[in-house]
């Protein structure tokens, strides 16, 4: 039996996530844990990133956060996977997070 390497994804690494985007010595400071949910570092598209909102209770994917080329910001979009609804408190703790990403331009 051979011994394969395990992969390791952006998502399941803050590690990675301060590689891709520390600059120099500085590394962002994100609030991304929030009472009912969570943001999960994805991957970096182009030269933004992409995130994915994520139930604390169930870990099941809301949705993600990503750039819109087009608006020139950070748009959620929900998953087309299965119905979703939100609280006002969870569309405040989105807006809070895609209001960190554009400041920060991220």
């Amino acid at each position: 039996m051979s011994k394969k390497k395990q992969k390791v994804f952006p998502e399941e690494s803050w590690d990675l996530y301060q590689k891709y985007w520390s600059d120099k010595d500085e590394t962002p400071k994100l609030k991304t844990r929030y009472k009912y949910i969570h943001f999960k570092f994805v991957t970096r598209l182009t030269n933004r990133s992409k995130w994915n909102c994520v139930n604390n209770r169930s870990n099941r994917i809301l949705g993600s956060v990503e750039w819109e080329r087009e608006w020139k910001q950070f748009i959620f979009t929900p998953t087309r996977k299965f119905q979703t609804i939100y609280s006002a408190s969870c569309l405040k703790d989105i807006e809070h997070f895609i209001t960190q990403l554009n400041q920060k331009g991220f």
